[in-house]
């Protein structure tokens, strides 16, 4: 798929020849499966802490186990990674609640920009 990422551009007839991957890239839907999907990789890392306002309140930050060109080049060649892995991931682990929810969802990188903001005629 790597290759096909790099070459989906390439002499393109028509709009229909363009992949779009971040479409067809999966989606983890709940904080939940999102904590068990880094737990599962080493592609990702995460830091955990108590929360210094309520101690049952576990703060998680998720990012990529990378840095610098290499995140850059990670982020470029996986959609899986620019939809669900962003800068600034939180997840808050509500101890007395049993459950996950998210309190922080990053920015996009900036080359997933839509060409509509950019583009004089549509912005």
């Amino acid at each position: 798929m790597n290759n096909d990422l790099q070459h989906m551009y390439k002499n393109p007839s028509k709009p229909e020849d363009v992949r779009v991957f971040f479409d067809e890239a999966e989606y983890i839907p709940t904080p939940e499966l999102l904590i068990k999907h880094c737990q599962e990789s080493d592609a990702f890392k995460e830091k955990g802490r108590e929360c210094p306002y309520d101690t049952e309140i576990q703060v998680r930050d998720i990012q990529l186990n990378a840095h610098g060109p290499m995140e850059d080049q990670a982020y470029s060649l996986s959609p899986f990674f620019v939809k669900n892995v962003r800068r600034g991931n939180t997840v808050l682990e509500l101890k007395r609640e049993k459950r996950f929810v998210m309190g922080r969802k990053g920015l996009n990188k900036f080359f997933d920009m839509s060409i509509e903001y950019i583009e004089p005629a549509t912005r």
